[in-house]
């Protein structure tokens, strides 16, 4: 845990540091650069920012604001298309429902970890081969 820092998220280099202060959040940082520092590791200087909770930040294909996780946009857009190129491929017999669902299982576990319940719901409906996802 990092001193003086009540939650944070971190997924492999990504990490979001939740803090609703400006003030405590440039607190923050060089602490999080000294713990960085002590692991020979550094932030990346374009691509840190610092941003109060309630503003929001995207962290790993999603959309993290005041306590909601959504999808975001653009994935939303490419799993949809995804989805119709499955069911394509599905009804011209280039693949298999089992291969199409195997392809879709792994989106449906990266979207679980969102508040997606129903948004998994719509997608997953009309699909043969996704029957039990969600």
């Amino acid at each position: 845990a990092l001193p003086g820092i009540g939650a944070y998220m971190r997924y492999v280099d990504d990490m979001a540091v939740c803090l609703n202060r400006r003030e405590d959040l440039i607190k923050a940082r060089p602490v999080i650069e000294a713990e960085l520092a002590a692991l020979r590791l550094r932030l990346h200087p374009s691509k840190s920012q610092l941003r109060r909770c309630r503003d929001g930040a995207t962290f790993v294909g999603f959309r993290v604001i005041a306590g909601r996780i959504r999808v975001r946009n653009h994935n939303l857009l490419r799993g949809r298309r995804r989805l119709r190129a499955l069911a394509r491929g599905v009804h011209e017999g280039r693949i298999t429902a089992e291969q199409a669902r195997t392809s879709t299982l792994s989106w449906n576990a990266h979207l679980a970890h969102g508040h997606t319940w129903r948004l998994r719901r719509r997608l997953f409906a009309d699909l043969a081969f996704t029957t039990g996802l969600p």
